[in-house]
């Protein structure tokens, strides 16, 4: 992209800015925010809020997300009984999304639980505590995706009407497709 991903413009606010305050206005707090050590810059883009928590992945490398993942799993646990694991680069996710995800796993409690939008899965996921420890075990090579691939019978998938769960933003292209 030329310039970190976090930091793009999106419908008035930083990535990192938007996808944080979608989080907090669908009610879902404590927020942790994992940055690399190099990209201190990027905190200038996090909301001031008490609800949101700035931590460093001490070795992003040769990880990847799975690292940054952990690094929120070892902060939240015993706090949460579950957490969504966000991606910067799905930054049109809309907090009534959030906040829909977040009912449904209240009410089902299922292990994992990830958004489909016309029949394709999306992010975030969401991830019961009960699911915590593997995350921590898992391989880098396939992360998350691994863990969420172990057992199909234990993922709950919600139809969503948002296709901001599949906007991916990797290349110029796709953050030219994504609008204002």
């Amino acid at each position: 992209m030329g310039r970190p991903k976090a930091l793009l413009p999106y419908r008035g606010r930083p990535f990192l800015a938007h996808v944080v305050l979608s989080l907090l206005e669908a009610g879902i707090a404590p927020v942790a925010v994992v940055l690399a050590p190099e990209a201190r810059e990027l905190a200038k883009a996090i909301p001031g809020d008490p609800r949101v928590e700035t931590l460093e992945n001490p070795e992003p490398e040769p990880a990847g997300p799975i690292g940054s993942l952990r690094c929120a799993v070892r902060a939240l646990a015993g706090r949460t009984d579950s957490l969504f694991s966000c991606l910067v680069d799905h930054p049109a996710v809309a907090a009534a999304t959030y906040r829909l995800l977040a009912e449904a796993f209240a009410r089902k409690r299922p292990a994992i639980l990830v958004p489909v939008h016309r029949g394709r899965r999306g992010h975030p996921a969401l991830f019961s505590a009960t699911i915590y420890e593997e995350i921590l075990c898992c391989a880098d090579e396939g992360g998350a995706r691994n863990v969420i691939a172990r057992d199909p019978a234990r993922v709950m998938a919600l139809a969503v009407d948002d296709p901001g769960v599949l906007l991916d933003v990797d290349t110029p292209e796709d953050f030219s497709r994504l609008g204002d």
